[in-house]
């Protein structure tokens, strides 16, 4: 097997008053280097990733007449459940499925009433469709467990995945990215 000429790098002459090259100052070039790279991947990432961005899934950017008028519509439909009497004090489910019911009527008309408020722009309009849509399907499973309830079947809500979050999940990170917490699924079921 041949042997391999030993590589070295060239002499380099310094100058006779230059100070000598110490391991510090080694490592300080490559800190220096090792910087400015890692400072141009940064930028890289800022520039083609949009980050600093205010585009968060769900954020509305025109819309605050919107999310005012809906947070104040969802609140009065908040109050009109928290006073109504709670699931949880049912007799039957047959009982339970008619508070469920009443519940399932105010939100049913919390949903129109929003969704004649016009969002701040066309692109806003579509993510508050897309919201409305997920919490009328929201709404059709409530509408199953009652009727699941009607029939004396004591069984336990459950919402099935659109994607990879649960209906609810969605509706809820919508109101919490846009700050209507009132406009979040209720907990009475």
């Amino acid at each position: 097997m041949p042997v391999l000429p030993r590589f070295e790098l060239p002499h380099i002459e310094r100058e006779p008053d230059a100070p000598p090259v110490t391991r510090i100052r080694r490592m300080g070039r490559w800190a220096l280097v090792i910087g400015v790279v890692g400072f141009t991947a940064l930028l890289w990432f800022a520039a083609f990733n949009r980050w600093g961005t205010n585009d968060v899934p769900g954020a509305l950017d025109n819309s605050r007449a919107f999310i005012e008028a809906a947070d104040q519509r969802c609140a009065s439909s908040v109050e009109a459940i928290d006073a109504a009497r709670p699931a949880s004090s049912a007799t039957s489910p047959q009982d339970r499925a008619v508070i469920i019911d009443n519940a399932n009527a105010e939100l049913n008309e919390m949903l129109l009433d929003i969704r004649t408020i016009g969002a701040g722009s066309p692109a806003d309009q579509v993510v508050v469709d897309q919201w409305l849509d997920d919490w009328n399907a929201f709404l059709g499973f409530r509408r199953v467990h009652a009727d699941k309830l009607r029939a004396g079947n004591d069984v336990r809500f459950t919402v099935e995945r659109a994607d990879e979050r649960s209906l609810d999940a969605r509706i809820d990170a919508f109101a919490s990215v846009n700050q209507i917490f009132s406009c979040a699924t209720p907990g009475d079921v």
